[in-house]
C-alpha cells in the first residue's frame, strides 16, 4: 500500500526517530533477562518434584530404638529393602540386641510408609504422597502429562494467539 504525502507509515516514522538503537538494546534485556532466568527454572521445576529420593520401610520398633538411619539401612540391605521388610516381630528383634536376621525369613510389603533421604530434598512430591514401590508410576505419569500438556498447549495457545 502507498501511503500519501499526508499520510506516514509506521516504518517511515520508525526510521525517522531511530530503528533500532541502544533504547531498544536496553529495553529488550531489561525485559528479556528476567524471563530468561526464571522460565528454565520453572520448566526443570518438575524434575525435582518428581524425583524419587532414596527410600526405604518404615519399621516404627527401629525407628525408635538408637540406631541411625544408615545403621537401620544396612540391616535390611538385601536388594528388596526399598518396598519389602523381613516378616519378624520387630519389638521382640529390636529386644534381643543381636540384630540377626534368619536366613528363611520371608519379605512382605511395606505396611508402615517409608522413610526418605533428605540430604539434597527435604520433601518431593513421591515423598510426601508416597509414590515409591507399587505406586511409583505415578511420578512417570506426572511428568508425562506435564510435557504432553506443554506440547498441546502450544499449538491451542498459538492457535488463540493467531486469531484476530
Amino acid at each position: 500500500m502507498v501511503a500519501s504525502k499526508n499520510e506516514l507509515e509506521f516504518e517511515d516514522v520508525l526510521a525517522e526517530v531511530g530503528d533500532y538503537g541502544s533504547f531498544q538494546k536496553r529495553m529488550l534485556m531489561f525485559f528479556l533477562a528476567p524471563v530468561a532466568t526464571a522460565l528454565p527454572v520453572l520448566a526443570m521445576n518438575i524434575l525435582f518434584l518428581v524425583h524419587i529420593p532414596n527410600h526405604w520401610c518404615r519399621i516404627p520398633e527401629v525407628a525408635i530404638s538408637n540406631l541411625t538411619a544408615n545403621a537401620q539401612q544396612n540391616l535390611f540391605g538385601h536388594d528388596k529393602s526399598k518396598c519389602f521388610i523381613y516378616d519378624l516381630n520387630y519389638t521382640n528383634w529390636v529386644e534381643s540386641s543381636h540384630f540377626r536376621i534368619p536366613k528363611d525369613t520371608p519379605l512382605i510389603p511395606c505396611n508402615n510408609g517409608w522413610e526418605y533421604e533428605t540430604t539434597h530434598f527435604d520433601e518431593t512430591a513421591a515423598s510426601k504422597w508416597n509414590l515409591v514401590c507399587g505406586d511409583s508410576h505415578y511420578s512417570n505419569l506426572v511428568l508425562t502429562l506435564t510435557n504432553s500438556g506443554g506440547a498441546i498447549g502450544t499449538f491451542i495457545y498459538g492457535t488463540l494467539g493467531d486469531k484476530n
